[in-house]
């Protein structure tokens, strides 16, 4: 997701970096491994989709992305969610 200020604050300031959505904890499959795939998958997008430039984040904004730009925010919002994914391993395995 991306946050975008709204009306003309959206002109003024930045737009924040790719995230996930702050629910992630609550759509992880509750069973082993869980948290694992969906950091492999995580950086597989991050890999496969590293040329995009643009990103249209559902109910929020569009963000124009430097080259590389995809691979680093991406990468940097799975570190964001360590948490999140260390406390469903030690849940769910």
């Amino acid at each position: 997701m991306v946050l975008a200020a709204p009306g003309m604050l959206g002109n003024i300031l930045p737009q924040s970096r790719l995230r996930f959505h702050p629910m992630l904890a609550k759509a992880l499959q509750q069973r082993s491994r869980a948290a694992d795939d969906f950091a492999a998958w995580a950086q597989a997008l991050a890999r496969e989709w590293a040329s995009t430039r643009i990103v249209c984040a559902a109910h929020s904004a569009v963000r124009q992305l430097e080259p590389g730009g995809w691979h680093a925010e991406l990468t940097h919002a799975l570190s964001a969610i360590r948490n999140t994914l260390d406390h469903h391993r030690a849940q769910h395995g």
